[in-house]
């Protein structure tokens, strides 16, 4: 489940325009440079399937229990107060616990480019 809290779009000003940036969304993946503000709730034994986004996630566990794992199989488990930062790499998430999971995200759009090596 996801509870949608801010939206902007690239070019955003402040003071923002009365309304509800939220209201409407039908996904929560921000624009090249614009920003979404989301919780998420990982029921436990939850899945989120390996999935890419064009952004820079800040995700901050607030509690509960989650497991990073990354495409070649890696995987960490975060803690409450964990701070995990994706940089639009192929990850899942998954709650291997016995409660549901909160966690909070700032997703910052980007482009995507072929690497370079």
């Amino acid at each position: 489940e996801l509870l949608y809290f801010w939206r902007t779009f690239g070019g955003h000003t402040v003071p923002v325009p009365a309304g509800d940036p939220t209201e409407g969304m039908t996904d929560f993946f921000p624009p090249a440079d614009g920003t979404t503000c989301i919780v998420g709730l990982i029921p436990p034994g939850g899945q989120v399937p390996l999935h890419l986004t064009d952004s820079t996630d800040y995700g901050i566990l607030i509690s509960g229990n989650v497991w990073l794992v990354m495409e070649d199989g890696s995987e960490v488990e975060l803690q409450p107060g964990d701070c995990v930062i994706q940089t639009g790499g192929l990850h899942a998430w998954e709650n291997r616990g016995d409660t549901t999971s909160t966690m909070y995200f700032v997703m910052v759009g980007a482009e995507r480019k072929a690497a370079t090596d």
